[in-house]
């Protein structure tokens, strides 16, 4: 039926979805934390009076309304790339773990391999 086809589509596009996330997930974690470092600028020496702006773009003050919500949005990203995407690879993993353990592959440990294939099992 059409829960078969849909799981089959999805084992095949695993293999290439882990890879492209493993290479991305540095990249975008470092650009989603990059939100969070503002700069200060002292703009009357006098009265120590200053300003801050998003290091990323200078354009943006860390004190605007503008700022809030790309920090609102940074904060969600947060929970889909750095923090998302390794709980997702530790859940593929426990599905898989007795096929791995055992060395009896099934469907899902052949589509993950990619994550685990490299371990050897040594004491």
């Amino acid at each position: 039926g059409w829960r078969a086809v849909l799981t089959t589509a999805l084992l095949r596009a695993l293999p290439p979805c882990l890879i492209v996330t493993f290479v991305c997930v540095p990249m975008a974690s470092m650009r989603i934390l990059r939100t969070f470092t503002c700069l200060h600028f002292t703009v009357d020496d006098i009265t120590g009076e200053g300003a801050t702006y998003l290091a990323d773009d200078l354009s943006i003050s860390c004190d605007s309304p503008e700022y809030k919500e790309v920090e609102a949005w940074a904060i969600g990203l947060i929970f889909l790339w750095p923090l998302g995407v390794p709980a997702l690879y530790a859940y593929l993993l426990w599905k898989c773990r007795n096929a791995i353990r055992t060395r009896r592959p099934n469907r899902l440990s052949r589509a993950t391999i990619f994550l685990w294939g490299d371990y050897e099992t040594r004491c």
